[in-house]
């Protein structure tokens, strides 16, 4: 990633405040135009756990992973919506990517629409289109089941930069 805020989590409290912050900063672009938010890290990195604390601190509820549907959709206030995406088993089954590209998650989202998608390391040209990007890692600290190194990124370097204010001015 180009330019990029990196945190140290070291509880679910941790993720969901940064999840908060990233609420916060996109609800604006979310009104004028989609956002796109990409989440790679290995199996039980929490991606799951910060989509979901990302869709209650925008008012929605009842996250869960859609590994076994590819996308599930939350509701928001004032008709806006979630796009859930996870790519794993598309890009793990043998199928190409490629060949899936009359999905939504090829297109850009609407305005209205969060596109969240789990795994978008998987396929690079996702990848690259990301507003956000949040990669998670396992620290190698004392308690590697708690701390988490967590890398954002992605496009949309105003909203990077609007995060990292928040975060980095004791907001988080």
């Amino acid at each position: 990633m180009s330019g990029e805020l990196v945190c140290t989590i070291s509880s679910e409290s941790d993720s969901a405040t940064l999840m908060k912050l990233v609420s916060q900063v996109i609800k604006p672009d979310l009104q004028e135009k989609g956002v796109a938010i990409g989440f790679t890290g290995e199996l039980g990195a929490g991606k799951t756990f910060m989509v979901r604390a990302l869709v209650e601190a925008l008012g929605g509820c009842g996250v869960c992973s859609p590994s076994y549907v590819l996308e599930n959709r939350y509701p928001l206030p004032q008709g806006h919506y979630v796009e859930h995406w996870d790519i794993y088993r598309l890009g793990r089954s043998g199928a190409h990517l490629g060949e899936c590209e009359d999905l939504a998650v090829f297109y850009p989202p609407s305005s209205g629409i969060l596109r969240v998608i789990e795994w978008v390391g998987l396929n690079q040209e996702l990848y690259a289109e990301m507003d956000l990007l949040v990669e998670i890692e396992f620290s190698a600290q004392v308690d590697p089941e708690e701390q988490r190194t967590v890398r954002l990124g992605g496009q949309n370097l105003e909203l990077l930069e609007q995060i990292a204010r928040l975060w980095e001015g004791g907001l988080g």
